[in-house]
């Protein structure tokens, strides 16, 4: 019989899946592009002003570059258009380490490209998020390991301060599968380990079911 563990952080179970909202966000045009403005300290943060800064953000992750002590924050409302998303973090060799300061805005129709790790954030460890509104509606069918978040799909130590999920994450776990895979769903996070959360809520609704 095949084993699997389906786990997760639910405000709300419900069985259907919400259809994805309309927003009057600054729409992602799906280019990259680095930022033009602030010096990545405290005082100075990059300023990620667009969906072509924050998909430059994770592509200098992924290639490497964890940002440790290094202060972003967002000056607006991103609308990702479910186009398709990688991950601010790819895996764990990848982490996102820096400070995200998302200063009040919401990322809209986040659509993660598929991946163990499924979220804006893919992976973080010894990372900063506060500020944050993450508000999309992601369904997919799995037939492997999946770590699933509306904010983080994989968080390591990573302290969160007034962050806020809301949509609908909905994952079904294939007959197709291998067995032996474990499954994490989560509104905010995923899989979390040794985390903080500080004025923090996730409203999303959260259906994972088995087949």
């Amino acid at each position: 019989m095949k084993q699997r563990l389906l786990t997760g952080i639910i405000a709300l179970l419900v069985t259907v899946c919400a259809v994805a909202q309309t927003t009057s966000a600054l729409p992602w045009d799906g280019t990259t592009t680095t930022w033009t403005q602030g010096a990545g300290t405290q005082a100075n943060p990059y300023l990620i002003e667009n969906g072509a800064h924050l998909a430059y953000l994770a592509q200098q992750v992924n290639a490497g570059n964890a940002y440790s002590d290094t202060y972003f924050k967002l000056t607006t409302d991103i609308d990702l258009l479910h186009m398709p998303w990688v991950s601010i973090g790819s895996d764990d060799a990848h982490p996102f380490s820096g400070v995200f300061n998302g200063d009040q805005y919401s990322v809209f129709n986040v659509q993660p490209s598929p991946s163990e790790y499924i979220g804006l954030f893919g992976v973080t460890s010894g990372a900063q998020i506060s500020n944050l509104f993450i508000n999309s509606n992601i369904s997919l069918t799995t037939t492997s390991t999946l770590r699933v978040g509306g904010m983080v799909a994989k968080a390591v130590n990573t302290e969160f301060n007034n962050c806020h999920t809301m949509g609908s994450y909905c994952v079904k776990v294939s007959e197709a599968s291998t067995a032996g895979i474990y499954v994490y769903v989560g509104g905010m996070v995923g899989d979390a380990a040794d985390c903080t959360f500080s004025s923090s809520h996730n409203y999303a609704a959260i259906n994972a079911t088995d087949s």
